[in-house]
């Protein structure tokens, strides 16, 4: 016997479409559970493929960190490191900001990777930052492996330097810092491949822009870190206002640096 004739469906109409964007309230909290974009009546944001740089890229860059909830969580990464900068003025107390430093900065490090795989989604505001810096979903074997590849250069670089092996040191250094600028985009995009030389070197010559924009945050944290040292001997009080200072700066670069590299990212493809 012949097969049966498909069932022909009504035509969608515009109120069946209005009620697909209607507010879809959950019954148990009462909110709203629909994205941003589909309240505003745009599709949500495909983060698989190719995703095209901003509007206003490169000095969107510099804008990106004033979005959203960026300013408060500047301010709050700012003011917890200054504090400790202040300790490192009190003698009795300066253990603590040895002890504290190193976990402020993985924190620091943890926040820019959820920038830079937000960003590289497509996201134009800061996202992820605040559970992020909280160590929220912190892989520990996953850190470890970017220290191993990012780290070792740098410091190799630093100590030829404490050598007065200046011009060597200084070669050493940039390649170092470029190259884990690189494995720090791998770290957020959860991609190992981009740790390899060759394969870094490469996304190097196709964002040569992002990755320097990518180096500025730590190299400028790294900067703030001599001055402050300086500032101790002045007191309290002033390393206190120097190192709030600092530090706005400091994280303000972070975030811009987390931008670039999560823009270059667009071009990642799994």
């Amino acid at each position: 016997s012949p097969p049966p004739a498909p069932i022909p469906q009504p035509p969608e109409d515009a109120g069946a479409v209005e009620a697909a964007s209607a507010p879809q309230v959950d019954e148990a909290t009462g909110l709203d559970t629909r994205t941003v974009a589909e309240r505003m009546g745009k599709p949500s944001i495909d983060a698989s493929g190719v995703v095209p740089p901003p509007p206003g890229w490169p000095l969107e860059a510099f804008q990106y960190p004033l979005r959203g909830s960026g300013p408060f969580d500047i301010l709050a990464a700012a003011i917890l490191w200054a504090v400790l900068d202040t300790l490192g003025a009190l003698g009795f107390v300066v253990f603590l900001t040895w002890m504290l430093k190193p976990l402020l900065y993985v924190a620091l490090l943890h926040g820019q990777f959820a920038l830079m795989g937000s960003s590289a989604s497509g996201k134009d505001e800061p996202a992820g930052w605040g559970s992020a810096v909280q160590l929220s979903g912190f892989d520990t074997q996953a850190f470890a492996h970017f220290a191993t590849f990012a780290l070792p250069g740098v410091a190799v670089g630093a100590l030829l330097l404490l050598f007065n092996q200046t011009a060597l040191g200084l070669v050493v250094l940039v390649v170092a810092v470029v190259y884990a600028t690189v494995v720090a985009l791998a770290r957020a995009l959860g991609d190992v491949r981009l740790r390899l030389p060759w394969i870094a070197a490469g996304w190097v010559g196709r964002g040569p822009l992002h990755v320097a924009l990518g180096c500025v945050g730590w190299l400028f944290a790294w900067v703030g870190e001599i001055v402050i040292l300086h500032q101790q001997g002045e007191g309290v009080g002033m390393t206190a206002i120097v190192g709030i200072a600092m530090r706005l700066l400091c994280v303000y670069l972070l975030f811009v640096s987390a931008r670039a590299l999560g823009v270059l990212g667009r071009q990642w493809e799994a």
